[in-house]
């Protein structure tokens, strides 16, 4: 067996190098399918992160006082429809307690 040329590796073309590799799709358990569960959680986490910022700033520019606890239980909320009933409540409300 002949000892390979000194430099770097010769690369091999797409071709082989896609003959070499069994299928691509087989190495795949799940086969992505797994993806569109994923992406939906991650767009759920979106609004409800992007509603709780929005009560927040919607409360500071009012300027109802909140205590740590209260902002704790905002910021721990993972529900965009609460957290919608919050902001629609923050619009008339007088004080964090009428929220929550």
């Amino acid at each position: 067996m002949q000892a390979p040329p000194p430099g770097p590796p010769r690369l091999l073309h797409w071709a082989q190098a896609k003959r070499l590799l069994p299928s691509y799709s087989a190495m795949l358990p799940f086969r992505w399918s797994y993806l569109p569960k994923v992406k939906a959680e991650g767009k759920a986490e979106g609004k409800a992160e992007g509603k709780t910022e929005a009560l927040l700033l919607l409360l500071e520019a009012r300027a109802i006082p909140m205590s740590a606890a209260e902002r704790t239980r905002i910021l721990a909320l993972n529900s965009p429809e609460t957290l919608a009933r919050w902001i629609v409540m923050a619009m008339t409300a007088t004080r964090s307690e009428d929220l929550l």
